[in-house]
């Protein structure tokens, strides 16, 4: 099967120094993958895997999502993109726990059915529904792992020093210190 379509997409036309017109046509791809294979190889870039291990586990032909992605630059975008997609979708979800958010939930209260009643379920019947909206607060842990990863110099278990030495060496300076005051006394 032939990988391009007899399809022109723009003509391009080129004069050149004998004024002859030379007319030169783009064919369009056409693709062997079906657009739900397609579309699970975008979601399975998302883990970081490589072309062989997305053909393996769609059960694709040998090297057809690479080429994929040399003949179509929307799909090739839409692969190196991916990993980077699901990144910023987990930095969303920690920020939102981080600051905390509003849900909506929604209780049923059932009580036995008459028998005379006509419902979907004989047994019981629907008295009430209450939707109450809840504010969960926000989550220390993960502003501490939001701050530690976003803002990494300032928000760090072991910040570094403002002169710029480090715990041990402030140590080692201060027995030294004692040392001499002790023998100059």
């Amino acid at each position: 099967m032939n990988a391009y379509a007899n399809i022109t997409i723009k003509t391009y036309k080129k004069i050149s120094k004998n004024q002859i017109t030379v007319t030169l046509t783009k064919k369009a791809c056409k693709t062997k993958l079906p657009e739900s294979i397609q579309k699970d190889a975008i979601e399975l870039a998302k883990f970081g895997l490589s072309y062989s291990e997305m053909e393996m586990i769609l059960d694709a032909e040998p090297g057809s999502i690479e080429r994929l992605s040399k003949r179509s630059p929307g799909f090739r975008r839409d692969l190196e993109t991916a990993p980077l997609n699901a990144v910023i979708e987990v930095e969303k979800a920690l920020l939102k726990r981080a600051l905390g958010y509003w849900i909506t939930e929604e209780f049923r209260t059932y009580i036995p059915a008459d028998s005379g009643e006509i419902s979907d379920n004989p047994e019981v019947k629907l008295k009430e529904t209450k939707i109450v909206k809840k504010f969960v607060p926000p989550d220390s842990s993960a502003a501490l792992i939001y701050l530690y990863n976003i803002r990494g110099k300032r928000w760090s278990k072991n910040p570094e020093s403002q002169s710029g030495i480090t715990v041990e060496e402030y140590m080692e300076l201060k027995r030294n210190a004692q040392k001499q005051a002790e023998e100059n006394m």
